[in-house]
């Protein structure tokens, strides 16, 4: 909202204000088609680092799919 501020303290802690969420890693997946398995994204140990492959590809754009070295909420 434009033109909208904070003036006031909340009388809580927050942890994340702008709404993202972690999925499991299987939530995209554990209900698709068998058909379209190899279509979908997967999940693959590669260097001991879990990543996404997409199409069968390594996918780089994303370099911790997992979030998994971000703090847990308070």
């Amino acid at each position: 909202m434009k033109g909208v501020t904070m003036t006031s303290e909340l009388p809580f802690r927050f942890f994340d204000c702008d709404n993202h969420y972690y999925e499991a890693l299987d939530a995209f997946t554990r209900h698709i088609e068998p058909q379209y398995r190899k279509r979908a994204m997967q999940w693959a140990k590669i260097d001991g680092k879990t990543r996404l492959l997409v199409g069968g590809k390594v996918n780089k754009f994303i370099p911790n799919p997992t979030f998994d070295r971000w703090r847990r909420p308070a």
